[in-house]
């Protein structure tokens, strides 16, 4: 009879540490996302300086970095409306 309680105090510690672990990946989430959408930026321009604007390699750039971002921005706007 004493191992439920143990196993309820296990839990109860367990869900505090979850709380606050969850706000760090959250953070982390969109740390990952705003240096992605950096990266891919970056990615983009240089394909623009090395190849041209309407190559498929700049295009394919253009289209990732449009996606990153919408990612982030998204992330961005669940996060503010908590």
């Amino acid at each position: 009879s004493g191992t439920p309680s143990l196993i309820s105090g296990l839990n109860l510690h367990s869900s505090v540490g979850n709380a606050s672990s969850a706000v760090e990946v959250e953070e982390s989430v969109i740390e990952d996302a705003h240096k992605n959408y950096m990266n891919s930026y970056n990615e983009y321009v240089r394909c623009l300086r090395e190849s041209g604007p309407q190559t498929v390699e700049t295009l394919q750039a253009l289209s990732q970095y449009q996606r990153n971002y919408q990612i982030y921005q998204m992330l961005l706007k669940a996060e503010s409306e908590r």
